[in-house]
């Protein structure tokens, strides 16, 4: 069973620690009629909070408790909207991480161009530490 709210379609690539590239499709779960609607911000943001999730996560077994948490968004610029039917690369790199604070740059691409980006801050929590 796929847990809800799981934006990212596919993890294109990562190197652990330091950065991940996913894919988001939209249009899968819309009609034909839908397909030229306008994708929310907030769902594209949160599309790129859970591929900069994949950055940090366990290779072997993830723990099941640990708690992640978008904390911030800053600086996000839009260059234009996305349609439903656009499929997006979103990539993310880690460039601060004290703690289980982590800032991430993330950008946004549509065949290429860019579409947006700006800065995420999270927190992680390991289940164990509680």
């Amino acid at each position: 069973m796929r847990p809800p709210f799981r934006f990212v379609s596919e993890l294109v690539d990562r190197e652990p620690g330091k950065w991940a590239r996913g894919r988001v499709c939209f249009w899968q779960a819309i009609s034909d009629l839908e397909k030229e609607a306008l994708v929310p911000p907030e769902l594209l943001i949160e599309a790129a909070a859970q591929v900069g999730l994949l950055i940090n996560l366990a290779e072997a077994a993830p723990d099941p408790e640990a708690r992640h948490m978008l904390a911030a968004v800053d600086r996000f610029e839009w260059s234009r909207p996305v349609r439903a039917a656009e499929v997006c690369e979103i990539e993310t790199r880690a460039t601060l991480q004290r703690g289980g604070w982590e800032t991430q740059e993330a950008t946004i691409t549509v065949g290429g161009e860019a579409v947006a980006s700006g800065r995420l801050i999270g927190f992680s929590q390991s289940g164990n530490k509680r």
